[in-house]
């Protein structure tokens, strides 16, 4: 049979042993405020920037002259995703740990696999990295060494930056290098040509410019040494047009050039700090009059429960007999 336990003997219950609920919640509230004075502390440092958009420090942007276009100088979210799996990546947090000998700070060793391992485990526990609302990232950082952890996330961010524009640097100067390639190809065939030009116009007699391109032959001005005049002007043609062709190309190349040259990777920026973290100085977590409430309340709950029980199955045990 079970026993009648409604509110009322709830109430009644709680109130006959309120001096018991308090002395708990007391103790409780007293052993929580030191444990805070007891434990060790630990500091978050955070950091925060933007990442701009890489498509603004292309050439064909930055010296268009017929077409108009407009540009947001703020990064994608596609560009966001980048930035956060480089900011997840063990190639910033290997460079972070080596900036800063992290494995020195935390008695690690970084020579063999299973520290490394275990140094790696360590730095993703305290580091934190997270995008906001508005499309920035936040770096976090937390430590028992309020100076490491600042230090600690402004390098993740150095890291991050270094990278990100690394990848772009690297793209743009295999670019650059691919046109000066080609140049290098035009200016040799180029002269090949010109020496060509040379034989031929010894061997014909033929001084005058005849590429159709120019258009500035004179009738009658061409007056040939040898048999095969005609033949000699044809070849002369020919070889005058790819050569000039040539020339047009290689001018071309020059400008491209001078454009990849005048914008350098290093002086336009994809990653626009918005704070450098501080050295923090209170701890993080909640503070010891918060420690000490959630201690008292977490005593009145479990010492409530602990009563409104025993109550119940005392009188279960009188209803049974």
């Amino acid at each position: 049979m079970s026993p009648r336990f409604d509110l009322i003997d709830i109430v009644r219950s709680l109130q006959r042993n309120i001096r018991s609920i308090l002395i708990v919640a007391v103790l409780a509230g007293i052993l929580g405020g030191i444990a805070y004075l007891v434990r060790k502390k630990k500091y978050k440092a955070t950091s925060s920037f933007f990442v701009s958009n890489p498509s603004y420090m292309d050439r064909a942007n930055l010296f268009r002259s017929n077409n108009s276009q407009i540009i947001d100088y703020f990064g994608s979210e596609n560009d966001v995703d980048k930035v956060m799996a480089i900011a997840n990546s063990d190639s910033m947090a290997k460079t972070v740990i080596a900036a800063l000998s992290l494995d020195k700070a935390y008695h690690l060793s970084n020579d063999n696999p299973q520290g490394r391992n275990s140094l790696l485990n360590e730095f993703r526990d305290r580091i934190n990295v997270k995008r906001t609302e508005n499309a920035t990232v936040e770096v976090s950082y937390t430590d028992p060494d309020a100076t490491l952890a600042a230090n600690a996330s402004n390098e993740a961010v150095n890291a991050i930056t270094e990278i990100f524009s690394g990848y772009q640097r690297n793209i743009r100067a295999k670019m650059e290098l691919s046109v000066r390639s080609r140049f290098s190809e035009l200016d040799s065939m180029i002269k090949t040509y010109t020496d060509t030009l040379a034989v031929l116009r010894e061997k014909y007699g033929i001084y005058e410019i005849l590429s159709p391109i120019r258009r500035n032959m004179v009738a009658g001005s061409i007056h040939a040494t040898s048999t095969g005049t005609g033949r000699g002007i044809e070849e002369i043609q020919n070889i005058e047009s790819i050569k000039d062709q040539m020339v047009i190309d290689r001018s071309e190349l020059v400008s491209v050039i001078n454009e990849f040259g005048a914008t350098k990777t290093d002086k336009l920026p994809l990653i626009q700090p918005l704070s450098r973290a501080d050295v923090p100085y209170n701890p993080s977590g909640p503070g010891l009059i918060v420690t000490v409430l959630l201690c008292a309340i977490i005593g009145i709950f479990f010492a409530s429960l602990w009563i409104l029980l025993s109550a119940y199955y005392r009188e279960l045990i009188k209803a049974n007999a």
